[in-house]
């Protein structure tokens, strides 16, 4: 367990990372992990992977683990990622994460970060002002959820359970369940504009949005 952890101050690289600051190439891995009550001033209030650079290529992979009760006073509640990175979650749960602008559970920043994730749930994480309540992405990379369970998810943007910054990203969804989520603005379940958007076996059932697109706003 890891807990209490606090970076400050400001929104800048030493406010980043309130349980685990990782960087460059670095390879995280957490098997059955609880890292739960950490801050962060800037970005990745439970954990941060700061990968920048082509040549900076870091990875991170969760299983079995809980990220829960963090928060960033900028971007990725929980787990937040920038630059080139992989993150791969298997099993796990993301809830009651919070930020101030987007991302409350899984934050991808600029970049070409790709996520995968298998049989997690993502719940009750809220992203206060910008977007992305459950899952986010603001850069290139492309982002699969199989077997996932998004709900009760809050933006007081666009994106109540997923959204996408910058609109360049791909989005899979398989097999997988949008439920009670809700964004102020348009996409109450999903929200993306990127190249492509394949979903497929997967239910949306009472998102709400009050611009477009209750369950999905491409």
């Amino acid at each position: 367990t890891i807990t209490g952890g606090v970076a400050a101050p400001g929104d800048a690289d030493q406010g980043s990372g309130g349980g685990i600051r990782a960087q460059g190439a670095a390879s995280i891995v957490l098997n059955d992990v609880v890292l739960s009550g950490n801050s962060a001033t800037a970005d990745g209030g439970g954990i941060s992977l700061e990968s920048i650079g082509n040549v900076s290529i870091g990875t991170l992979t969760i299983t079995n683990s809980v990220i829960s009760g963090n928060h960033a006073g900028d971007a990725g509640g929980g787990v937040e990622t920038d630059g080139n990175g992989l993150v791969t979650i298997n099993g796990s749960t993301i809830a009651e994460n919070t930020c101030v602008n987007q991302g409350a559970g899984v934050w991808l920043d600029a970049g070409g970060a790709s996520l995968n994730m298998t049989g997690d749930v993502v719940r009750d994480n809220r992203a206060i002002t910008m977007l992305a309540g459950g899952i986010g992405n603001a850069g290139t990379g492309n982002v699969s959820l199989v077997s996932c369970t998004i709900e009760d998810n809050f933006s007081g943007g666009t994106g109540g359970g997923f959204g996408d910054a910058v609109n360049m990203g791909n989005l899979t969804v398989t097999n997988s369940l949008f439920l009670d989520n809700t964004a102020v603005g348009s996409g109450g379940g999903i929200q993306e504009g990127g190249p492509q958007t394949t979903i497929t076996g997967t239910v949306f059932d009472n998102n709400t949005s009050t611009g477009n697109g209750g369950g999905l706003f491409v």
